[in-house]
């Protein structure tokens, strides 16, 4: 499969120390920037995440569970507070249990509420990573397979494996591509040996990762010398009238449409974009790289910054 020609631009500043040098292109559309060994800080991110782990084990189709739940102070009726948000962030039962519910309309919906813009974006994420024919590629948070099988039209369908956390999803990533691997893991704890991947990606889902510390100890482990950990997902642009714009649609018109096509699941889809308040600034994201043992880092910003591409080498 041919790369995607939709030409993102790159440009920014890579820093070694203190020290900056060299400058590249760039267009309207995409600004980034670079960290070796110290963190970079970005004034300009509001980003956040959400929730992660639960079963381990190893190949699975898996099956869809049903039915909502209460717990503590979290709710899944439709009156969503910050409060109960950041309780459900944590608990990585209740987002399984949304996913499981949501996975058989999942990539309709998201075709719907994206414009069919998230294809786009998964091919300008692999162009910025880096990916090679060949290169041996984990992706975590795999959902159901649409960045796997992509990935797989790149280095081929014997040097990818996806994992994820819930068996709704996988169990339709399974329906849809039977010749490629999926495993039910954690992601903070996976059974692969050591030094297993060229690369590891992860797209829309470290938010949903409560341990992010864990996770990313647990790729470096996974990587090779000179692997890279790339993550995509969406952050709050930090320049009007994009954040204004950005927060309009997900915060309100998104949750609602998706609520109409959704049968009436729209608890999910008030979780999914709130969330987006706890995924990690540029700074913090550096911080968790360089604890885990990376070498350094780069960020890039995707459509007016409404999505963050950050990669991470070992």
């Amino acid at each position: 499969m041919a790369r995607d020609s939709l030409n993102n631009g790159e440009g920014g500043a890579r820093t070694t120390g203190s020290g900056t040098t060299g400058a590249s292109t760039a267009d309207a559309s995409t600004t980034d920037a670079s960290t070796t060994g110290s963190s970079t800080t970005d004034a300009g991110t509001t980003d956040a995440g959400t929730t992660g782990s639960s079963t381990t084990g190893s190949s699975t189709t898996g099956s869809s569970t049903t039915g909502s739940r209460t717990t503590g102070s979290s709710t899944t009726d439709a009156s969503t507070t910050g409060a109960s948000i950041q309780i459900r962030h944590g608990d990585a039962e209740y987002v399984q249990d949304m996913f499981n519910r949501i996975s058989g309309r999942y990539d309709r919906l998201n075709r719907l509420i994206s414009f069919n813009m998230d294809n786009i974006f998964r091919n300008i994420f692999l162009r910025k990573a880096g990916i090679s024919p060949g290169d041996k590629v984990l992706d975590l948070a795999c959902g159901t397979g649409a960045l796997t099988t992509l990935i797989a039209s790149h280095v081929g369908d014997a040097n990818v494996d996806g994992l994820d956390f819930s068996e709704g999803m996988l169990s339709v990533a399974k329906a849809n591509y039977p010749h490629l691997r999926f495993h039910l893991m954690d992601a903070t704890s996976t059974s692969f040996p050591a030094s297993s991947f060229d690369m590891i990606t992860v797209a829309y889902g470290i938010r949903n990762m409560p341990d992010k510390s864990a996770v990313m100890s647990e790729c470096y482990r996974l990587l090779v010398p000179g692997g890279k950990f790339c993550i995509l997902d969406i952050r709050i642009p930090s320049r009007q009238p994009m954040s204004f714009v950005h927060k309009l649609y997900f915060g309100k018109i998104m949750p609602r449409v998706a609520s109409i096509f959704s049968r009436g699941d729209g608890d999910a889809y008030r979780y999914l974009p709130e969330s987006v308040a706890f995924y990690p600034s540029r700074s913090e994201f550096d911080k968790l790289g360089l604890a885990a043992g990376f070498a350094s880092s780069s960020h890039h910003s995707i459509m007016f910054g409404a999505c963050d591409a950050a990669i991470f080498v070992k």
